[in-house]
């Protein structure tokens, strides 16, 4: 069920309803935090996707949870991409997967980690710096990719998500997973549990 936020289309869901969701239809997941909003007023492309049909705009950033509490909107369940990733591995065991973003040692790793022990089919990745935008949708199809994660800068990863999405014939799902391969792969280190609860992170 959405529900309105500043004339966006907040997709109330977990993780699971957006894996329940791919399985029926083309989708792509983007989250929406204060950063985001502040993106989606600056560049016309970003405002102008976020308000496609096949956008499931999540809430991330607690400052939208508030806002959207003030609305009268009570969220399900504030969650980022690494929380759909999760979802993916564990139940969704008939899906192909694809990595894309993050620099080359890092999605590497990651890349190496999930597919030994994920349910889902990892069946490739490529980093955020050196990929061919073109070489990249013939290995998406040739590979017949079900779901892409993408771990690039905003608004290109959403732009590029989307782009992806619509091209690629077995494509039903692009998650916008920001900088969550360098969390994955070590190269940063989330926030303690009680910062992120408060919106500190």
């Amino acid at each position: 069920m959405a529900h309105s936020l500043f004339s966006l289309n907040i997709s109330n869901c977990t993780p699971q309803d957006i894996l329940a969701k791919v399985k029926e239809e083309k989708i792509i997941n983007i989250f929406l935090n204060v950063h985001k909003l502040v993106l989606i007023n600056k560049e016309p492309l970003l405002r102008e996707l976020v308000r496609k049909k096949e956008v499931a705009l999540s809430v991330d950033g607690k400052i939208i949870e508030w806002l959207c509490f003030l609305k009268g909107i009570k969220v399900k369940k504030r969650f980022g991409g690494i929380d759909v990733l999760k979802a993916v591995c564990k139940e969704g065991r008939e899906l192909k997967v694809f990595l894309l973003g993050a620099e080359r040692q890092i999605i590497e790793k990651v890349y190496q980690t999930l597919y030994k022990k994920c349910k889902c089919e990892i069946v490739g990745f490529s980093d955020g710096y050196s990929f061919n935008l073109g070489k990249l949708k013939e290995k998406l199809r040739m590979l017949k990719v079900h779901i892409l994660f993408v771990g690039l800068p905003s608004p290109k990863k959403e732009l590029i998500g989307y782009e992806l999405l619509k091209e690629i014939e077995t494509l039903n799902g692009v998650v916008c997973i920001g900088g969550g391969f360098d969390v994955l792969g070590g190269k940063f280190s989330r926030a303690p549990v009680i910062m992120q609860n408060i919106g500190a992170e």
